[in-house]
């Protein structure tokens, strides 16, 4: 794997790996947007150079949820929507393996 950097990143360009399968119900993202909301943002989204992402799916879901309903940003995330990212240069065949691990098919939940 190439370089690997952490940063801020405006949660706008921040966009859905096309290959995801994983999908998030309307609860769950709005459980996972409740708990981000009381406790905090403390997971970074995993996400290509170019901004798709390749972790932390459902996150982005429940920021942009949080954000929908005019809540400020959690703790953990910085004014403007700015979300922790790893940002990760990998070649294709790793990013389908980053992908496939951090979102696990339904059956190996």
């Amino acid at each position: 794997m190439g370089k690997v950097r952490d940063e801020y990143r405006s949660l706008d360009t921040l966009a859905p790996h096309p290959r995801n399968f994983n999908t998030h119900g309307e609860r769950q993202v709005a459980s996972l947007a409740d708990a981000i909301r009381i406790v905090a943002y403390t997971a970074p989204i995993i996400c290509k150079p170019d901004g798709t992402i390749l972790g932390g799916h459902a996150r982005r879901l429940a920021l942009l949820k949080l954000r929908a309903e005019s809540h400020a940003e959690p703790a953990g995330v910085r004014a403007g929507w700015k979300v922790p990212c790893r940002v990760v240069e990998c070649s294709p065949a790793e990013e389908l393996k980053i992908l496939a691990t951090d979102n696990p098919a339904p059956e190996q939940i």
